[in-house]
């Protein structure tokens, strides 16, 4: 149990200024910082200048390194709204991708109601749990959504509307969700052999994982660039224009390195399996190159000479 006591006073902005200039910020504008303290507050902007203090064995000194501008902070913070965006303009496509897969091979395979039809899905528990998730949202968008109210206006029999219709209501963790439950093995590899470039089901599965987690840190707004996720992305060693950064642990197993780069070169490969002509993988590229230092790209686990591989380079494509 902790035994210490939250003490802390409130601070007025001028008093967080002077606080940041203690400690060897330099802010060349007071007013200008102030009112992007305003805006933002001074714990969430805290985490961005995490990485531009000292340190004393692991310990935050609360000293800022030397030359460290608020501007430089500043920096950090709008590359991470701009890289956030980014990852949920990837993560829209990739979703919107799995829904039209699933609900094209699950109904090419047992129908237009195959999601009523509780033996198609492994775990019984978990689909009545996915199936309650649907009708609640169902229910809440019935009369915002044109499709399904005139559906329902239409047909008595099914209740529902066809899979194609109501897979739009999920969310992308239902939607993982119903995917992973359903029984059809054939569905399933037919999937991931789309969307990720190979059948291995459990591979698609553990990549689907980390970016619902993904998503679900950037439409949060939580800070991202800087990420050193629990729950690691899966080594994906097949048709990856480069090979993903790999460690080895404590047992001598092959792991992926779990800073953000890794994440960020398999949506780039995803993306590229929808459309070979797209622009993101350049379009990133080009943020993280023109925001921040070659030390900030090391934090994120960019390598040495990343610039040059072809994935990021489109004229190496």
């Amino acid at each position: 149990m902790p035994n210490f006591e939250f003490s802390k006073p409130h601070k007025s902005l001028d008093e967080q200024i002077e606080l940041l200039r203690s400690r060897g910020l330099i802010i060349n504008d007071p007013t200008w910082a102030k009112s992007h303290l305003a805006i933002i507050g001074y714990y969430r902007l805290s985490s961005y200048w995490f990485h531009m203090e000292e340190r004393g064995e692991d310990l935050r000194l609360h000293r800022f390194k030397q030359n460290t501008t608020f501007e430089s902070i500043l920096e950090v913070y709008v590359f991470d709204q701009k890289l956030r965006s980014m990852m949920l303009e990837a993560i829209e496509r990739i979703e919107i991708a799995i829904r039209a897969k699933w609900a094209y091979y699950l109904s090419e395979e047992s129908g237009a109601h195959a999601h009523c039809v509780k033996e198609l899905f492994k775990d019984p528990d978990e689909y009545n749990k996915s199936f309650k998730a649907l009708i609640e949202d169902i229910n809440r968008i019935k009369h915002t959504s044109s499709e399904i109210c005139h559906y329902l206006k239409t047909y008595s029999e099914p209740k529902l509307p066809p899979i194609w219709m109501i897979v739009s209501c999920m969310s992308f963790g239902e939607l993982l969700r119903w995917v992973k439950n359903t029984e059809s093995t054939k569905v399933k590899r037919s999937i991931a052999k789309d969307i990720i470039g190979t059948q291995n089901i459990n591979l698609f599965e553990g990549i689907m994982r980390q970016l619902s987690t993904v998503r679900n840190i950037c439409a949060h707004h939580g800070r991202f660039w800087d990420q050193r996720f629990i729950t690691r992305m899966p080594v994906v060693r097949d048709n990856l224009l480069v090979p993903m950064s790999t460690q080895k642990n404590s047992v001598g197993q092959v792991i992926s390195d779990n800073k953000v780069y890794n994440t960020l070169l398999i949506v780039a490969h995803l993306m590229l399996r929808l459309s070979q002509d797209t622009s993101w993988p350049t379009r990133l590229a080009t943020l993280v190159n023109s925001s921040i230092t070659d030390e900030q790209q090391r934090i994120m686990g960019f390598p040495a000479q990343w610039k040059a591989l072809p994935i990021w380079n489109a004229q190496s494509l």
